[in-house]
This record gives C-alpha cells, sequence and structure tokens, in this order.
C-alpha cells in the first residue's frame, strides 16, 4: 500500500518505511491458494488448528490473538476478499512493479520478516528476522513490531 501512496515522488514527506512481511519479496502463495476459486473452498475447510499454522508459520497451541481473524475467515464475504487478494499476489507484473516502486523511494526502508517466511529476492534494505515467526510477525510478535517502529521513529535504522 505505502509502495503505491507516492513515497517515491515525495521522499521529503517520509522519513522513512517500515515494511512487514512484504509479499512481493517473498515467495508465492501454496498452489491452491493461486486460484480465488479453489481458494475459497481452501479458506472454507480450514480449521482452527490449520489456521494457526498458516498464520504464525508454526504449529502450536492457539493463540488467542488469532480468534477474531479465524471468525472472520468463517464469513463468505471476508473469505471471498482474501482468497482473491491470494490470488492476486502472484501476478509477476504486479510483484515486478512493486520491487521496481521499492527501489525508487529515498528514504530509508527497513524489512522484517519472521523466520519461518524469509525473503525470495534479495535486498540492499536493511531487514530484521524475527524468530519463531511466519508472515504475520505484526500479530505473533506485536512487541517486537512496536519496537521496531519506535526504533524506526527515533532515527535508528
Amino acid at each position: 500500500q505505502a509502495t503505491d501512496s507516492g513515497i517515491p515522488q515525495r521522499p521529503q514527506k517520509v522519513a522513512g518505511l517500515l515494511l512487514i512481511s512484504p509479499y512481493f519479496l517473498q515467495g508465492v502463495a501454496p498452489r491452491p491458494l493461486r486460484y480465488a476459486a479453489i481458494g475459497r473452498l481452501v479458506l472454507s475447510q480450514i480449521n482452527r488448528r490449520r489456521y494457526e499454522a498458516l498464520v504464525t508459520g508454526r504449529q502450536k497451541p492457539p493463540t488467542p490473538m488469532l480468534d477474531s481473524g479465524y471468525r472472520a475467515l468463517r464469513r463468505r464475504s471476508v473469505r471471498n476478499n482474501v482468497a482473491k487478494a491470494l490470488a492476486g499476489t502472484i501476478r509477476p507484473a504486479v510483484r515486478e512493479d512493486l520491487v521496481e516502486m521499492l527501489s525508487a523511494i529515498h528514504a530509508p526502508v527497513h524489512l522484517v520478516v519472521g523466520e519461518d517466511d524469509p525473503l525470495a529476492l534479495p535486498t540492499a534494505h536493511t531487514m530484521t528476522t524475527i524468530p519463531k515467526t511466519g508472515h504475520n510477525a505484526h500479530v505473533t510478535r506485536p512487541e517486537q513490531i512496536a519496537a521496531l517502529i519506535a526504533k524506526m521513529i527515533g532515527g535508528g535504522f
């Protein structure tokens, strides 16, 4: 979203950019989720334990913080939107455009990824890898994300 906001054209307005699990630098979604129709079906059948593993990147006891997301996914409209968004993430042209926009940003950029969801493309930007977490580090490790945001605001990157 931030790369679509005009940041490359107005760097004086942005002190820095913190991207959490930037999908366009990571691997593509699992094959069934690459097609919206199949994705809707898969998401309608997902149980709470598997949802936990997908979101956190690890199989572990349910995290209460993920309850609302799982409940939301039970709604057809949410499932449809999620399936459509996941299917859209694999389009090479979209991913390439976002990589190009990211390289045009003249403000400091810091990337955050989970240990279980690493980058698939090389980058020259600074990066923090959060151990024992997957794609949704902001959900599973909010304290660490908050600390990184505070560090960036303070000019620490």
